[in-house]
């Protein structure tokens, strides 16, 4: 199993694992239940405790929760997202929106695709 960790760096102590992905999308039927796999990307965090992650070869992207590691969120991707998320905001008190490439990646089994998509946070409206 290959986690994600939150780890308290002043306290040397790891906060939570959690198995990362799973072989849904790379393996035959029955072994799709297998989690965590490793990764080509970094997870990304916002400053309002999520962690954003698409790092496993899944074709899914994953929101988590910086205290618990409890998944809030998941999308399914056209191909595998082996990409660092970003995210933005057009203003100050605007939507922030998180954004990944799913590009897939031929040594992990996933189909090579272009794609940029975006998710927006809840949150304030643009203005």
């Amino acid at each position: 199993m290959v986690p994600i960790l939150a780890i308290d760096l002043a306290a040397g102590k790891i906060l939570w694992s959690v198995p990362m992905g799973t072989t849904r999308n790379i393996a035959p039927f029955p072994f799709w239940w297998i989690k965590g796999l490793p990764g080509f990307a970094a997870p990304m965090m916002t400053d309002t405790g999520l962690v954003s992650s698409g790092i496993s070869n899944e074709h899914a992207f994953r929101a988590f929760d910086l205290k618990t590691g409890e998944e809030l969120w998941k999308a399914d991707l056209p191909t595998a997202a082996n990409a660092l998320p970003l995210t933005y905001q057009v203003s100050k008190a605007g939507k922030q929106f998180v954004v990944v490439a799913a590009g897939g990646h031929w040594f992990g089994g996933s189909p090579p695709g272009d794609y940029i998509i975006a998710y927006a946070l809840p949150g304030a409206d643009d203005r």
